[in-house]
């Protein structure tokens, strides 16, 4: 699902460029929501698929060896859930030529995953450091989902030809 939601990055990117370069900021808006909500969509049907059959996934893969773990697929199927969250967020900031943006949102995320291994681990073990990287990731699309509408309400108040 990863790989997904950065090849639909990949494929939205130019089109979101295009219309920031043509001044065109009301279809930029449309399409990072479109986006978001589309890649957040099938990446929460994929969360809920892995939810549904995680036992019988551990199983197919290791055999049962880890069957007390299953329950730890559905959790980093989270991850997906937060990237296809912030695809939009993220497009839309790279296509206005803002992706100073992403060290932001890694300069966040990074000290969340950290500090957050460190107290969860300690406190839940393997649990923790799973719980850990979903922090880091839902640290990492809050700070893109901010960021992206502050971008989002200047360009409204913002002549096109300023843009373009």
């Amino acid at each position: 699902m990863t790989q997904v939601v950065a090849a639909v990055a990949l494929l939205v990117l130019p089109t979101m460029s295009y219309d920031f370069g043509r001044g065109r900021t009301d279809r930029l808006r449309s399409k990072t929501v479109l986006s978001t909500l589309a890649m957040t969509a099938l990446a929460t049907a994929y969360f809920v698929l892995l939810w549904v059959f995680a036992r019988p996934i551990e199983h197919l893969l290791y055999g049962g060896k880890f069957s007390a773990y299953a329950w730890l697929i559905p959790v980093l199927g989270l991850v997906p859930v937060c990237s296809g969250f912030s695809l939009g967020f993220a497009m839309a900031l790279r296509a206005a030529q803002k992706p100073h943006f992403d060290l932001l949102a890694n300069a966040v995320s990074a000290p969340v995953g950290l500090i957050t291994a460190l107290l969860f681990i300690k406190a839940w073990g393997l649990a923790g450091a799973a719980i850990s990287v979903v922090a880091g990731f839902v640290a990492s699309a809050g700070v893109l989902f901010l960021s992206s509408s502050k971008l989002m309400r200047e360009m409204q108040r913002t002549p096109k030809s300023a843009l373009a």
